[in-house]
Formats: structure tokens, C-alpha cells, sequence
């Protein structure tokens, strides 16, 4: 009878670790399909672009299907979906077809009701699948810039590019990266593991081979900041609005005003760039006066002739700059709809501003913000970590992640348990908690 007990139990717990698995499995798989590297569209045989273009359209419909049946309602997804729908007409508007307004859109969107749908209780799996492909896309391109010489080969095609695309975007995989480690050391109760430590050395390996001086400051943000959100007066003053409030500060100075000038030591001498920011003033220029009142609702869509002009080796598909980038590819509809979904999540991690994990992803959105005063950063990445720090539980009452009938009837329970009921319920907790750790320790064998 009791072997019988203990056979039903093991199975119990290994048919969890394998699903938990499968499910790791499925999330990074979904990832590589949302967030392909350039290699595939810039050099990929036909069938191989066919190949992640079905598995892309494949993976939103998954995103959505999984939201649609496990997620919560809320102003935030509310506000995503109509993001979704003004960047689909925007490039209907434009002559575009509907399949090219899904791929310009819908990866992001995607990738953020499928962090809604699966926080808090998916929280371990996706925050896995996350570190396992973007962990395995930043070592394949440490390893590319050491042993490939630059021009020789597709995977290494310029001084400044690789099968991930420019130096400028690397951060995109190794920042996410390195705060999935984060996270999953928060929710195991320890500040840092050899895992993140790791992930951070591979990180700041390929900032420094192949240097991106915004990428620099954004890793350098990273370091210093996470070492301030441990103390808690530090990590309540350092909130998401802090570092959207500073964000705002620096484009309305560098972007709008031109006060570069007034940090030309710094900037030419110390970071090695110019005061035009290696062209930048001239896109920015250019996308301040492609807003005419006719795209000045809707934007422009990806495709024809860029409003922004040429660059470089070609036309110029980049505002590279957040704000902007929002304007000229979506409009005052776009604009507005990309910071309200900002500033929700802002609003929800100021709220939970006394915790760790929430000091851990107002970080993350800092490090973005350093990125986004000179690229774009509407990027499934992004959206995945804003679904999640939505969605996330704080131990508050009021998280977008657990059912209000579910608070009441944990509260009436409370209120009703007797002396009784609460040993038994505690011995059910004990056994609950025994199983826990032991998937804990199968899950972190398997994987690290």
C-alpha cells in the first residue's frame, strides 16, 4: 500500500519535471522564431526564410491562443492589442499587405501576451526559456567574434556586424539574458549566481571585442545599478520613473535641444564618438520633418522609399531613437499607445517599488531606456518584460496576476480555519513544499 503511494508520487513529480521541461522547451522555441537572427533574412536560402516566416506566423498564433485561454484582462493587454491593430492599418495604409503588418508588429505584441498568460505561475519556465535562447545567442556570438575573422564569412560579414546583425543590437539578447538569470537567482533567494556571473562575463566579453559605446553604458548602468537595488532606500528611490523621467531629460537635451556640445569632453575624448553621434543628428532631422500632417496619425510603414532617407550603405530603416522611432513608424497613435504601455508597467512597479524583483525589472527598463536614446527598442525582448513585470505578483492583492475571487476566498478561509484545520493544512503544506524542492532540484540539474 505504501509502495503503491510513494510509485504514484514519484510519477506524479516526474511527469511535472518533464512538463515543466517540454514547456522550457516550447518557450525557447517560440523565441527563435519571434526574434530570428539577421543571418536569416540578410543571407538564409529561400527555404530556410520561408522556413522561420511560417514558424513566426505559427508562434504569434501560438502567443495569442495561450493568452486568449490562460490570460488576464487589464488595461495593459487592452493597450497592446490596440498597438497591434493601428501598426497593422498603418502599414495597410501605407500599400502594404496585412502578413507584412503582422511581421512588423505582432512579434512584439506577441511575446507580451504570452508573458501576461503565463505570469505569475509560469514565472520558472518562461524566465528559463528566455535565459536558455537568449544565453545560447550571446555565447554562438562571443564564440563568432573570436574565431571568425571579420569579412569572411557570412557569420562574421563586417568589423561591426554579425549573424545577430549590428553590434548596436547585441545587448537586445545579452541584457535579456542576464536578467532572466537575475530574476530566477531573486525567486531561488540568493542575490547572484556563478549562472549570472557567467552570462554577464560572455556579456561584457563581446561589448569589448566588438565595442558599441551605448551598449558599453547600458552594460555599465547594469553593473552599478544592480549593486544599488540591494539596499531598500536605494531601491525605493530608483523606481521606472526615475529612469523614464531621466530618459525624457536626455532626448529632450541631446535629441531636440543639440546640448551635446556642452559634454564634448566626454563624448569625443572618453566615449570616442562624434557630437552628430556617428550620424544620428541627420536622421534625427530628417525623421522630425517626415512628420506631415498626412503620416502624422498613422507613421509610415517599413517599406518603399525610407521618409528618413539614406545612410551609410543604403536607406535608412532606423530613427534610431525610441521616441522617434515610435513617430515615424506609427504616429501620435503609435507614439501614445507605446508609452502608455510603458507607463503602465512604470505605474505597477512603482506601486511594488519595496522589492527586489521589481527593483530587478525597473533596472532592465533603465538599461532600455540607455539604449533607446539611440536605438529603437519596441522589440519582442521589450515586450516580453514588459508583460512580465505587469503581470508579475508582489505580494500584493492588487497584481494583475491572481483572480480577486481568489483573494477572497483565501481571506474568508483564513478567517474560518480552525486550530484543526490549520495543522492539518499545515502538514499539506509541508508536503507541498517537500515536492517543491524536489522539482527545484531536478529542474536545476537539468539545466545548470
Amino acid at each position: 500500500m505504501v509502495g503503491g503511494i510513494s510509485q504514484i508520487v514519484k510519477s506524479s513529480v516526474l511527469a511535472r519535471v518533464v512538463g515543466e521541461k517540454a514547456l522550457i522547451a516550447a518557450v525557447a522555441v517560440c523565441l527563435l522564431f519571434l526574434t530570428p537572427p539577421s543571418i536569416v533574412s540578410a543571407y538564409g536560402d529561400p527555404f530556410v526564410r520561408a522556413v522561420f516566416r511560417y514558424g513566426q506566423y505559427a508562434s504569434i498564433v501560438v502567443a495569442i491562443a495561450v493568452f486568449a485561454l490562460r490570460g488576464r484582462g487589464g488595461v495593459f493587454s487592452i493597450v497592446a492589442i490596440a498597438y497591434a491593430l493601428f501598426g497593422i492599418l498603418t502599414a495597410l495604409v501605407g500599400g502594404a499587405t496585412f502578413s507584412d503588418g503582422v511581421r512588423a508588429t505582432l512579434p512584439f505584441v506577441a511575446a507580451a501576451l504570452l508573458a501576461c498568460a503565463m505570469m505569475p505561475r509560469r514565472r520558472k519556465e518562461l524566465l528559463w526559456g528566455i535565459l536558455l535562447i537568449y544565453g545560447a545567442y550571446s555565447v554562438v556570438n562571443l564564440v563568432v567574434i573570436l574565431i571568425i575573422p571579420a569579412e569572411s564569412s557570412v557569420f562574421h560579414f563586417s568589423e561591426i556586424s554579425t549573424l545577430f546583425g549590428n553590434r548596436n543590437g547585441f545587448n537586445r539578447f545579452y541584457i535579456a539574458a542576464i536578467f532572466a538569470s537575475l530574476l530566477l537567482d531573486e525567486s531561488q533567494g540568493c542575490y547572484i549566481s556563478v549562472r549570472s556571473v557567467v552570462i554577464y562575463a560572455v556579456a561584457a566579453a563581446q561589448s569589448l571585442l566588438m565595442p558599441s559605446a551605448t551598449a558599453l553604458v547600458a552594460l555599465l548602468f547594469v553593473t552599478a545599478g544592480y549593486f544599488f537595488v540591494i539596499g531598500r532606500k536605494l531601491r525605493c528611490a530608483l523606481t521606472a520613473f526615475v529612469y523614464a523621467g531621466l530618459y525624457l531629460a536626455a532626448f529632450l537635451a541631446f535629441v531636440v535641444v543639440r546640448a551635446q556640445g556642452v559634454f564634448g569632453l566626454l563624448i569625443e575624448s572618453m566615449m570616442g564618438k562624434t557630437l552628430d553621434f556617428s550620424g544620428r543628428t541627420l536622421i534625427w532631422d530628417a525623421a522630425f520633418k517626415a512628420m506631415d500632417p498626412s503620416h502624422l496619425l498613422l507613421g509610415y510603414y517599413r517599406g518603399g522609399t525610407s521618409p528618413l532617407g539614406s545612410l551609410w550603405s543604403g536607406q535608412c530603416w532606423s530613427a534610431h531613437n525610441a521616441i522617434l522611432d515610435l513617430l515615424v513608424w506609427g504616429g501620435l497613435a503609435g507614439l501614445l499607445l507605446g508609452c502608455g504601455l510603458i507607463g503602465l508597467v512604470c505605474l505597477r512597479l512603482w506601486r511594488a517599488r519595496n522589492e527586489r524583483r521589481s527593483a530587478l525589472y525597473s533596472l532592465y527598463l533603465g538599461a532600455c531606456f540607455i539604449c533607446g536614446l539611440m536605438e529603437a527598442i519596441m522589440f519582442p525582448q521589450f515586450g516580453l518584460f514588459l508583460g512580465m513585470a505587469y503581470s508579475d505578483s508582489f505580494g500584493d492583492e492588487h497584481s494583475p496576476g491572481r483572480k480577486d475571487s481568489e483573494h477572497r476566498c483565501a481571506s474568508a478561509s483564513r478567517e474560518r480555519m480552525r486550530p484543526t484545520e490549520a495543522t492539518e493544512n499545515g502538514r499539506d503544506v509541508c508536503r507541498k513544499t517537500s515536492s517543491q524542492k524536489t522539482l527545484a532540484r531536478s529542474a536545476s540539474g537539468w539545466l545548470f
